[in-house]
């Protein structure tokens, strides 16, 4: 009887491993659009905080008289914004 109850719960065991779980699509839905970055030309090279390289890519941003100035964080803008007319002529 205990090999019974050994092999039926071995059986049990291999079946349940064979069972496939669906994963869930994570991929945009077919009707929808997906949105684009547009690389920006920034009005700065550097950023004026911390003097380091600008990528067009980045985010964190500031339009200051029509340019757009790019950072290479959100600290670094924030600190811009305090005082934007410091920076600019920098």
């Amino acid at each position: 009887m205990k090999k019974i109850i050994f092999v039926f719960s071995i059986s049990i065991g291999f079946l349940s491993c064979d069972v496939k779980v669906k994963s869930e699509d994570h991929s945009a839905p077919k009707n929808e659009v997906s949105p684009k970055v547009i690389p920006t030309r920034f009005a700065n090279a550097k950023d004026p905080i911390c003097d380091m390289d600008v990528a067009n890519d980045y985010t964190d941003t500031a339009v200051i008289d029509g340019r757009v100035y790019g950072f290479c964080s959100a600290t670094c803008q924030k600190e811009f914004m305090k005082e934007p007319q410091k920076y600019i002529g920098k």
